[in-house]
């Protein structure tokens, strides 16, 4: 079982800084919603992120899965960001964002 961690550790720090973004769902001046490579054994996760400038921000804290995910749809409100998630047929889920 050691071996196979050594090798599951090792894919998973060299696919993290060569593909770190599998998908990039929407993407606005403010916005960027993406999945983001986590590991070997993992699925994808969902990132809601804002921009300001030169400099990012995560706003989601979940680890919401982007697998199975087709589309999405961006509501933006004053103070919250809505990401609603769909795959081929139904509404899947909803991530709520609050802004920095």
């Amino acid at each position: 079982m050691i071996p196979f961690l050594g090798v599951v550790v090792g894919f998973s720090f060299f696919f993290r800084l060569t593909e770190p973004v599998d998908k990039i769902y929407f993407e606005d001046n403010k916005l960027r919603v993406q999945s983001t490579f986590t590991g070997v054994l993992a699925p994808p996760r969902l990132d809601v992120i804002e921009k300001k400038g030169r400099f990012e921000f995560r706003l989601n804290k979940s680890h919401r899965s982007a697998a199975g995910i087709d589309s999405i749809s961006v509501d933006q409100r004053t103070d919250k960001t809505f990401v609603i998630l769909y795959n081929e047929q139904e509404m899947l889920d909803t991530v709520k964002a609050k802004k920095s």
